[in-house]
């Protein structure tokens, strides 16, 4: 069973318990593919998908989804994430979680640039557009004191990679020329969420365009499973 995801579903529960979320699934949409596919440089992301076994080919199965959200008819006690933090490819990137309400964008950092893969955060949406954050840096420290972000709306979300030329965003839109700055992959084998890969330079500009700058796992839908007795070290062999 993969590690990465294996261990978002395992952590979801203590993330929840956290956060004192009420336990639920937040139903996720299906796969289409984005039109045109992007052009990758370099065989960077591929080579760190592989192992993990998403069955992802990068230049074949990137997906259209740019943005996200809960339907409204949904609990906001249902509506929270589990994201895995898979590494920095520059060690100098920062990834967060965006939002608007009114026309005005919210930004939220969730993993720093001195962050390591292996880092989990679980956001869960609350009432007057608020978001409740908690961190996970490493898999022996305890998680971080829960942040209060506002301005953001559960209906529609995304997420955002910050480097030294910038922050860019999964919405291309929002990007200086409309460029192509992340691409979301969707495993369609057991898997429960988008894999996100960003470039974190503008396009054309000393960029390498191999979209592994900033890389993360957002899980949607998480299951929550128990974890009283379960050790770091335990989440992390699931994954050998």
């Amino acid at each position: 069973m993969n590690g990465i995801r294996t261990a978002a579903l395992l952590i979801a529960a203590l993330l929840l318990s956290l956060l004192a979320s009420g336990a639920g699934a937040a139903g996720s949409g299906g796969y289409v593919r984005r039109v045109p596919q992007v052009p990758l440089q370099g065989a960077v992301l591929q080579g760190l998908l592989d192992p993990i076994g998403t069955g992802i080919n990068v230049h074949t199965d990137q997906d259209s989804t740019t943005l996200w959200g809960f339907p409204p008819e949904r609990s906001l006690r249902e509506d929270y994430l589990v994201i895995s933090w898979y590494g920095d490819g520059t060690g100098e990137s920062s990834f967060g979680i965006y939002g608007s309400v009114n026309g005005v964008l919210s930004l939220a950092e969730l993993f720093g640039p001195t962050m390591g893969p292996g880092a989990f955060a679980g956001v869960e949406f609350r009432p007057n557009h608020q978001i409740r954050v908690v961190v996970l840096r490493t898999e022996v420290s305890p998680p971080d004191a829960p942040l209060t972000f506002a301005g953001f709306d559960p209906g529609e979300f995304g997420f955002y990679a910050r480097g030294p030329r910038g922050t860019f965003f999964s919405q291309d839109a929002l990007n200086p020329g409309g460029a192509v700055h992340a691409l979301s992959f969707y495993p369609e084998r057991g898997w429960d969420g988008w894999i996100l890969g960003f470039e974190t330079s503008p396009i054309g500009d000393a960029s390498d365009r191999d979209f592994a700058d900033a890389i993360a796992y957002v899980s949607i839908s998480p299951t929550a499973l128990p974890v009283a007795k379960t050790t770091w070290g335990r989440i992390k062999s699931l994954g050998r």
